[in-house]
C-alpha cells in the first residue's frame, strides 16, 4: 500500500463537501418558497443585518465573486425586494437595501431558515453543536475571515 495522498481524508475537501451539502440542505427553504438562488438568498441575508451596503461590500460579506453579487442585486430589484441609491458624496458608488417587500420576505423566511439549520443539526448533542460552532470560529480566526 502506497501513501497515496487520500483527498478523503483532506480537511479542506471535507469541509467544502459538508458546507454544499448543508447549503443544499437548507436551500430548499428558499428556492421552494420564493424560487430565490443562493447567491440571491446571502445577498439578502447580508441586506437583514446591515440594512445598506454597497456592492463592494457585499461581495466581501457573502464570499462570493463579482458577477454573481451583481447578479444577485439585480435579480433582488427585479423582485422589488431590493434597491440601489447612488451615493451623494460619490455618485460611483450605489448603495443597496431591501425595500418594505424585501425585508417582509425575509421575515418569512429566518424564522423557516433556523428551523431548516435546526433539522440538519438536530442529530448532534448540544456539546457537539457548541463545539463545531467554536471550531469554526478558530479556523476563521486563523484564516483572518470574519465570521
Amino acid at each position: 500500500m502506497s501513501d497515496a495522498f487520500d483527498l478523503s481524508e483532506f480537511l479542506p475537501f471535507r469541509l467544502n463537501r459538508l458546507a454544499d451539502a448543508l447549503s443544499l440542505e437548507v436551500m430548499q427553504v428558499y428556492r421552494q418558497l420564493y424560487g430565490l438562488s443562493r447567491p440571491e438568498w446571502r445577498v439578502m441575508a447580508h441586506l437583514g443585518v446591515v440594512d445598506s451596503a454597497t456592492a463592494s461590500e457585499l461581495i466581501s460579506l457573502t464570499a462570493m465573486d463579482k458577477v454573481k453579487t451583481s447578479r444577485a442585486i439585480a435579480a433582488l430589484e427585479g423582485r422589488g425586494w431590493a434597491v440601489r441609491q447612488t451615493d451623494d458624496n460619490d455618485r460611483r458608488i450605489a448603495h443597496v437595501s431591501l425595500t418594505g417587500e424585501g425585508r417582509t420576505a425575509l421575515d418569512t423566511l429566518t424564522p423557516l431558515m433556523l428551523a431548516a439549520e435546526a433539522r440538519v443539526t438536530g442529530s448532534l448533542t448540544p456539546d457537539a453543536l457548541e463545539n463545531i460552532k467554536k471550531a469554526v470560529i478558530d479556523l476563521e480566526k486563523a484564516l483572518k475571515i470574519a465570521p
